[in-house]
């Protein structure tokens, strides 16, 4: 008896226990349920801390999104932290939204640091600190609060919102010319293969979903200043720091219509010489990377995303003041302390171009010097050979010298020495040649003229090194610069020309002390600054 009671005392007490630990199991497969089922916007409703975040939600629409199946993640800023917002501002309502809720779901657990793309396309860092979590540049108050289509935290304070450099650009003040310039090349595309179609209008028409396309022509030569995966530094003078510049830089842009008395062509030359000049300014403006101000006065080079070596970027960031962007950091400069080698380089034609280039009485040959032992003495490894096609014949080659702009230049001929391929070369047979210049260009009322340059005892090559011939000297030998008095920067028509003459006589060939043969290397005009 004793023992059948005891059966029936342990059978009782387990059909208890079982019936509790059903009733906890049922209790929180109902509460799960109920999670499941819940959607974020629900949630964030329930938040009484969350009421004006909720209010903006609704304004903006996002407690639609927030209502969907998606997967979303909400770092909602309380009461307090928007308690200054004007909420009747829909575009500052739709910033501070977009700037707090991620798609997929980032729960605290395993955070170290994560860069999330927030539906601004922003990236903002969820972090773990040794004080705790912070997202953003805010501390979080609640956390991993669960739903059916995502996770809400609770911050302390708004996220700050970091305008990209594109996006500064439209907003920086004082900065108009440099805005206006840049934002003239903004180009609005519509997508008709993606957008969709929602039906037909009144007059039989297609209705769409438009997907419009945004571009800028500036950002396939200088950088996606608008994209946030990518970062710049920028520098972007003032108002007067841009017109300090245009007032110097657009002198050297000066093109022969500005002349002209055709209306249209006058007009279509200063389109030019302005356009080129803006062009000149913003092009080297730009740097890749998030450089701050301590880096940038410590850097010993940088490299402008148009190209140009900046030797002494200190001087280019001096007096800027810097602010953080989304994408990188932007300096606004008072001054903008170019160099003159920004926009006037020195031209290098190679003589081994065919194109440009014509001859007479003579025959050309390209070389090239790869194996000769004054390879890196030669430009482009490469040169022509000019030889007469007769005995009596003085060779003649004409240049075209595309690319120059108005301003003085010292002009040089390179040539090189008979013994390129063989250094022992036998001495009887490395004679010098004498040369004489004629330089095609446009007179100061747009009209076609040449100067002469006979100077038969200084134009005389070396037979057994390289000649860097300075073709523009007095007869004195004393530098003359030659003036240009338009540029001929980016035209067709090339209005510059150099020709070469031989001037060897036919007694100095025949005693042979000259050679009428010709190594032509170069023509390279260097500007003086």
């Amino acid at each position: 008896m004793k023992h059948l009671t005891k059966t029936v005392l342990f059978t009782v007490l387990a059909l208890i226990l079982y019936s509790c630990h059903q009733s906890w199991e049922d209790h929180y497969k109902t509460q799960n349920e109920a999670l499941l089922e819940k959607k974020l916007m629900e949630l964030i409703n329930e938040q009484s801390d969350l009421s004006l975040f909720a209010s903006m939600l609704k304004k903006s629409g996002y407690d639609k999104v927030l209502s969907a199946n998606q997967a979303y993640t909400v770092w909602a800023p309380d009461n307090a932290a928007l308690a200054s917002v004007d909420t009747s501002d829909m575009d500052d309502v739709n910033k501070i939204v977009r700037n707090h809720i991620a798609r997929f779901s980032y729960p605290s657990s395993g955070v170290q640091n994560v860069a999330v793309s927030m539906l601004n396309g922003k990236n903002v860092h969820f972090i773990q600190k040794e004080e705790g979590l912070v997202f953003g540049d805010r501390k979080l108050l609640k956390e991993d609060l669960a739903v059916g289509n995502g996770i809400l935290h609770v911050i302390d304070g708004m996220v700050t919102y970091y305008p990209n450099v594109w996006e500064y650009l439209s907003s920086a003040a004082n900065v108009d010319s440099l805005r206006d310039f840049m934002y003239s090349f903004e180009e609005y595309f519509f997508d008709e293969r993606n957008s969709l179609i929602i039906g037909t209008n009144d007059q039989g028409q297609i209705l769409y979903d438009s997907i419009i396309i945004y571009s800028n022509e500036l950002f396939d030569y200088l950088g996606n200043l608008n994209h946030e995966d990518s970062l710049y530094t920028m520098l972007f003078p003032d108002n007067q720091a841009w017109t300090e510049a245009y007032d110097t830089i657009s002198t050297y842009f000066k093109y022969s219509g500005s002349v002209s008395t055709d209306t249209v062509l006058k007009a279509e030359a200063d389109l030019n010489q302005s356009s080129i000049t803006k062009f000149v300014i913003a092009k080297d403006l730009i740097f890749r990377g998030n450089m701050t101000r301590d880096e940038l006065l410590a850097s010993d080079t940088l490299v402008s995303t148009g190209g140009h070596v900046f030797r002494d970027p200190a001087l280019l960031f001096a007096s800027a003041t810097d602010s953080t962007m989304s994408n990188g950091r932007c300096f606004i400069t008072p001054k903008l302390n170019y160099s003159t080698d920004v926009w006037c380089k020195p031209i290098v034609v190679e003589a081994e171009h065919v194109r440009g280039r014509i001859h007479d009485r003579c025959q050309l040959n390209n070389r090239n010097s790869l194996r000769s032992w004054l390879d890196t003495a030669i430009s482009n490894s490469g040169y022509i050979e000019v030889s007469p096609i007769s005995a009596s014949a003085q060779p003649i080659v004409t240049f075209d010298i595309p690319n120059t702009l108005s301003t003085a230049y010292n002009i040089y001929c390179v040539f090189v020495p008979p013994n390129v391929n063989n250094k022992n070369k036998d001495t009887a047979e490395l004679l010098p040649t004498k040369i004489r210049y004629t330089i095609e260009y446009l007179s100061a009322s747009g009209n076609s003229t040449s100067r002469t340059y006979s100077r038969p005892a200084l134009y005389v090559t070396n037979p057994r090194e390289m000649t860097k011939m300075l073709v523009t000297q007095t007869a004195a030998g004393v530098p003359d610069p030659f003036r240009f008095n338009f540029c001929n920067y980016e035209e067709e028509l090339t209005t510059v020309r150099i020709t070469l003459t031989n001037i060897v006589t036919n007694a100095e060939f025949e005693s042979k002390k000259f050679t009428r043969d010709m190594l032509i290397d170069c023509i390279i005009l260097e500007p003086v600054y």
